[in-house]
């Protein structure tokens, strides 16, 4: 866990100054990268390797055990990070097609240079855009848990 990262149940559950439930932008910031990172733990699809149960076999020397580098897998993905997944998947359809580009190579860790290149303006114009981002979805999501939660929200949402 990074140091000063919200924890697993404030992930699940954050909750505003007021008592409500609610999301920050560093909140919703974390909740995508997390995204980015169950996708890359889910099984690819396409057949399976082996389509047999015998073991494989070593060809060549070049091939046995500890000639070449290891290969680590991630662990998979729990149904709870999947369920994360779906909900912050959702949150991206709230902004517009460039924004959710912006939002999601910055979550891949691309630098703000790169994401300038795919997105067509410059790198601050990409950095204002994924702050606003951040703060539409996190004002939008908390929005709509403290309508869930009977609650009316005091201020009007921006125009």
């Amino acid at each position: 866990m990074i140091a000063g990262a919200p924890s697993q149940s404030s992930r699940l559950n954050p909750t505003l100054s007021n008592g409500a439930v609610g999301y920050t932008a560093v909140d919703v910031a974390d909740r995508i990268a997390e995204a980015v990172d169950t996708l890359k733990r889910l099984p690819e699809k396409g057949m399976q390797r082996n389509l047999t149960r015998w073991p494989e076999f070593v060809r060549a020397s070049h091939e046995a055990y500890g000639y070449g580098d290891a290969r680590l897998r991630r662990a998979p993905a729990s149904p709870e990070a999947i369920g994360r997944l779906d909900e912050t998947l959702g949150w991206l359809r709230l902004l517009p097609r460039d924004a959710q580009k912006i939002l999601w190579c910055r979550a891949n860790g691309l630098s703000w240079r790169r994401i300038a290149g795919f997105a067509g303006k410059s790198p601050n114009t990409c950095r204002a855009w994924y702050a606003a981002a951040l703060q539409h979805i996190a004002e939008t999501v908390s929005r709509g848990k403290e309508e869930r939660l009977g609650e009316k929200t005091s201020t009007p949402p921006p125009p």
